[in-house]
């Protein structure tokens, strides 16, 4: 098989706040905007991080809601002016809320789309120097790597590939295609390719690298042809990354159930992300979930340039959240893995990651819930949520996340509940044979992982009769055909739970 995985963010694990933002210091602008919640502005937070930073300006958002609404960032992202980057310390809608505040251009909506309106500003493009150390779990993935079939790939490197290190330098990711050919050549690393410099300005020189790159095989010997073919494969990320990933915004209609695209060239400012949260994984992703509950609408906004430069997570940051949250935001972490493995976009290195996570969360959630004290089941269960974003990040979610989205728009059902209540029914429901044999270990476990935490799995206990459900499945949306499930037979298991 041939496969393709992307994530570009640098992830610093088990670190201090200000022992993350001391690696980033010597490359932030002055003028920073801090996007957080109201609650970490009252525990210190904003001070700490001036303390961190005596160089920057920093102006505070700190009036962000859950479930962002499109009305309220619009507002708040007119008034900014200046600011060269940003930095989010929160949950998922604190995350997502900074990612719209990062996009150049203003934002609006009409007839159901997202409109992005571009100020045509020079891509920023990343500040970190990429390197090819890694010190306390620190990953940076910013190589697409796609594998050919004829490219072997054991089972001890797919073990390591958790948090991988190989990195190129420069301000965007490369998307790098492997194949049989490239495994019998001696190519020397980009990272040391002749006019590597090109890599560093504003704008990607793509003619420059590959001419280098022609320049270096020519002398190696090698048939130019077979050259230009692996040359060929060498993009910005910011061009399309693998099947699945475009570069335009995606709104999904509540009513109509289209995927509205948005066609756009955006820039977006560099944002550094400091989750407090372990569930939604935004800062491993490159969507922001916009809501407009007057239109009944949940916009999802998607671009390359949203990926956070880096994602740092400071243990001490979660120590206070409360059980409810925590279980909340952990299921939301257990959709996204099984989603990673039922989806048409899967591959081998996205389901190893998806694995890992439900894994962990079958482990560590009943326990920390037992004792909100213990350590080790919470930094457990952040580590699950890593794993999570970085299978999700390059499948997109599917059926449970679609049809989450009116459960909690109509319902005020928290999302973590709404995308997760039906993973029982719907590992019943998987059609592709791969996918249902990598799950089946798992498959009764997760059922009694619900029963466990007195999670109900029943659409009643959710406000679903038969007729909603059904008008639920008959506006799914784009996301939902992600899913290789049988769409009819979870639609009648939910309607039969609803009785």
């Amino acid at each position: 098989m041939s496969f393709t995985y992307h994530n570009p963010v640098k992830i610093h694990y088990n670190t201090s706040l200000e022992n993350a933002l001391a690696h980033i210091k010597g490359e932030l602008p002055s003028r920073i905007l801090l996007v957080t919640s109201r609650g970490w502005l009252m525990r210190g937070i904003a001070k700490r991080i001036e303390s961190a930073l005596p160089h920057a300006r920093i102006h505070i958002i700190s009036d962000i809601t859950p479930n962002p609404e499109l009305s309220h960032l619009q507002a708040l992202k007119a008034k900014l002016s200046g600011e060269q980057a940003i930095i989010a310390l929160g949950g998922g809608s604190v995350l997502d809320s900074a990612k719209f505040f990062a996009m150049q251009g203003s934002i609006s909506a009409s007839g159901g789309e997202l409109h992005i309106n571009h100020q045509g500003t020079k891509e920023q493009g990343r500040t970190q120097e990429a390197k090819n150390t890694a010190q306390n779990m620190e990953g940076h993935t910013p190589i697409n790597a796609t594998i050919n079939a004829n490219a072997r790939l054991d089972s001890s490197v797919l073990a390591d590939m958790s948090f991988s290190t190989g990195l190129v330098r420069g301000k965007s990711p490369l998307n790098l295609q492997r194949s049989a050919l490239e495994s019998k050549r001696n190519i020397t690393p980009l990272s040391k390719a002749q006019n590597i410099g090109t890599l560093e300005s504003s704008e990607l020189n793509l003619q420059a690298l590959q001419d280098s790159k022609l320049k270096q095989d020519s002398k190696l010997g090698q048939d130019s042809k077979a050259c230009k073919a692996h040359d060929s494969g060498l993009h910005t990320s910011n061009k399309g990354t693998q099947e699945g990933y475009t570069q335009e915004g995606r709104a999904q209609d509540m009513q109509s159930g289209r995927a509205q695209e948005v066609r756009q060239e955006p820039t977006a400012l560099p944002l550094f992300a400091f989750p407090t949260t372990a569930g939604t994984s935004s800062e491993l992703t490159q969507w922001a979930t916009i809501w407009d509950s007057a239109a009944r609408v949940k916009y999802s906004l998607s671009h390359p340039a949203l990926y956070p430069q880096m994602a740092a997570y400071d243990m001490s940051l979660f120590a206070s959240l409360p059980r409810e949250v925590l279980l909340h935001t952990t299921l939301d972490s257990l959709s996204h893995a099984c989603e990673a493995i039922w989806n048409k976009n899967a591959n081998p290195i996205s389901t190893h990651h998806a694995l890992r996570a439900i894994e962990l969360i079958l482990a560590y959630l009943p326990r920390l819930l037992g004792d909100l004290r213990d350590c080790v089941a919470r930094e457990c269960l952040v580590r699950a949520s890593i794993h999570a974003g970085l299978a999700f990040s390059n499948t997109q979610t599917a059926l449970a996340h679609a049809i989450s989205y009116p459960i909690t728009m109509e319902s005020g059902v928290p999302h973590g509940l709404a995308c997760s209540f039906s993973l029982p029914l719907l590992c019943e429901c998987i059609i592709d044979e791969a996918a249902k044999s990598t799950l089946e270990p798992y498959r009764a476990e997760i059922t009694r992982l619900f029963e466990r935490l007195g999670v109900s799995v029943r659409a009643r206990d959710y406000g679903l009769d038969s007729a909603r459900i059904e008008m639920i499945f008959e506006r799914l949306n784009a996301r939902a055909k992600n899913g290789l499930l049988d769409i009819e037979r979870a639609k009648e298991g939910l309607k039969a739970s609803a009785k």
